[in-house]
């Protein structure tokens, strides 16, 4: 999908997106953010450690004194605890901070690698979506208006990518074989209900926040562009009746 092209679904890139963003690739941008992203929690972690270590032993000190002043002389259990307290305390903030290191230190190839095991997708499709997207035929894909945080997912003339921070996915449209409404339900507040399109690949799926507006242009995209491909447009599933309709689609492919 070319930014030119005008879908009510897609927000073309500024010069400066492409640039700024994209312009040395989808994964190259992510590398630098995750390495950004990955330092900061790095240096968060350390300062927080950092900080209740140094202070563990004056908590203690402070409890021993106030106890040898009331003329007891034995170590208080307060501070044994406080510094099992502290060894789990170190254990933890270390091993943190090396999973912020190896987010860091993600290459641009590490997360293609990623995104094909993560999508059941050949190596090759995922670097052929990060070519298009250098070639600056990608646009936002927008299914609710606006765009995804707090990474945007993108549509090209051949694939689809989402995902967060953590894990991307690409999808080749062509594998697409089904789209529907469904809806996810706030665990906090049963009134709040969230609206999303799901797509179904033989081997993998997603949902995607949408809004009706949004979403009906992009699933009449999607039979046009695919005609064989199985639409629910004029209901909406909810969790349990999207996975089996997922699961009955994928067996039936």
């Amino acid at each position: 999908m070319e930014a030119k092209e005008e879908k009510i679904f897609c927000q073309s890139m500024t010069d400066e997106e492409r640039r700024n963003l994209f312009g040395e690739g989808y994964f190259a941008y992510l590398a630098k953010a995750s390495k950004k992203k990955g330092a900061m929690f790095g240096y968060i972690v350390a300062f927080l450690m950092v900080g209740v270590l140094c202070n563990i032993p004056g908590w203690g000190f402070r409890i021993d004194m106030d106890l040898i002043m009331e003329g007891t002389h034995q170590v208080s259990v307060v501070t044994v605890v406080l510094g099992v307290l502290g060894v789990l305390w170190f254990a933890a903030s270390t091993l943190f901070i090396r999973m912020g290191k190896k987010r860091a230190d993600r290459t641009a190839d590490d997360w293609i690698k990623q995104a094909a095991d993560g999508s059941g997708v050949p190596e090759s499709a995922v670097r052929d979506f990060d070519n298009q997207v250098k070639a600056g035929k990608a646009s936002f894909l927008t299914l609710d208006g606006k765009k995804t945080k707090p990474l945007p997912a993108v549509i090209t003339e051949d694939y689809i990518a989402e995902g967060t921070m953590a894990f991307v996915n690409v999808h080749p449209i062509q594998d697409i074989i089904g789209a529907c409404y469904t809806q996810r339900v706030n665990p906090n507040n049963k009134l709040i209900k969230y609206r999303y399109i799901g797509l179904v690949r033989k081997n993998g799926k997603t949902i995607i926040e949408a809004d009706e507006k949004h979403g009906d242009a992009f699933l009449a995209y999607l039979k046009e562009r695919l005609p064989s491909i199985e639409v629910k447009d004029d209901e909406m599933l909810n969790e349990g009746e999207f996975y089996g309709w997922v699961e009955q689609l994928q067996k039936n492919a």
